[in-house]
């Protein structure tokens, strides 16, 4: 059965805490509604496994390491393996997201197989690769999201050899991707790995010590670089200023201290390391939409 995920849990690299699968069967499927997360978002993060996405209702923004794409209802994406990545709803409404995430093995079967070395490498070790849509109004695109579909329909029945189908479909997905990748400008969603490793230096100092006070003096310390070439590279990357990251992981922390601890708002600002209750509540309206004891309240 599917896992349904309202929260993503990252560790202090950013890098998602969570087991996709088992050894055995080193896959897992999720069911999200983007709009249900804290602050209508999936925030940055990344793992070593490879993520594919099909949306099943409304419409999403997927932000990779320097690219982008807008998929609708129908359409399907494949994330690389240790790409950063980032979606919003880009409306109110519902929606909702049918993912697997899976270690390459999965597919590509015993070290050094046919599978690995031909087929499964050149894509994850593909530098110029941080993902590719599926978009529904072509051919192949619709065949390799539906395939996507089919493979989390398995883990919804969950009936005897489920795991060999969803093998199935997603070695299929594989096939179609790589019999099309000629299709596909790839140097245009070109990796920066030199980039990708600072940010997630940066979010790793920023999980460290979100409560104090963190100046960009402070950050860009952290990766040698000038203040003014640090707000460059982090802006360009994850596409908002680092003190307005941020003050959005500082409130994401106290949302769930609202929802999870009966401590007072004035507690719960001074520890995500907040000057004043007052600043803290503005900031956390700003960014929820409500003041912290309206979501507390919510929350119940």
């Amino acid at each position: 059965m599917e896992q349904q995920i309202i929260e993503i849990i990252v560790d202090e690299n950013n890098q998602q805490l969570e087991l996709f699968g088992t050894p055995m069967f080193p896959c897992k499927a999720c069911y999200s509604d983007v709009n249900k997360f804290v602050t209508g978002d999936i925030s940055w993060h990344w793992h070593e496994e490879i993520e594919v996405i099909r949306v099943k209702s409304g419409s999403i923004h997927l932000y990779l390491d320097n690219c982008d794409f807008v998929l609708n209802e129908g359409d399907g994406v494949f994330i690389n393996s240790n790409i950063l990545h980032y979606i919003r709803a880009r409306t109110s409404e519902e929606c909702i997201l049918n993912s697997l995430v899976f270690n390459k093995n999965l597919i590509s079967g015993v070290i050094q197989s046919v599978f690995e070395q031909n087929f499964v490498n050149p894509i994850v070790e593909n530098n110029n690769l941080s993902g590719i849509a599926f978009y529904k109004n072509t051919s192949w695109g619709e065949e390799a999201s539906n395939c996507i579909k089919n493979a989390f329909l398995q883990f919804e029945k969950s009936e005897f050899g489920y795991e060999i189908l969803v093998r199935e479909y997603l070695s299929h997905m594989w096939y179609i991707m790589l019999k099309n990748i000629q299709d596909l400008n790839l140097n245009k969603n070109n990796r920066n790995d030199l980039n990708s490793e600072r940010i997630k230096n940066i979010l790793s100092f920023v999980h460290k010590n979100y409560n104090k006070q963190i100046t960009l003096n402070n950050i860009s310390k952290v990766v040698n670089l000038s203040e003014k070439e640090c707000l460059r590279c982090f802006k360009n990357t994850l596409g908002i200023s680092p003190i307005q990251y941020i003050l959005k992981y500082k409130v994401s922390i106290a949302a769930k201290m609202l929802s999870e601890t009966k401590d007072s708002i004035t507690i719960i600002s001074d520890t995500v390391g907040f000057d004043s209750p007052s600043y803290f509540s503005k900031i956390f309206k700003r960014f929820i939409g409500i003041t912290p004891t309206q979501y507390r309240n919510k929350s119940k």
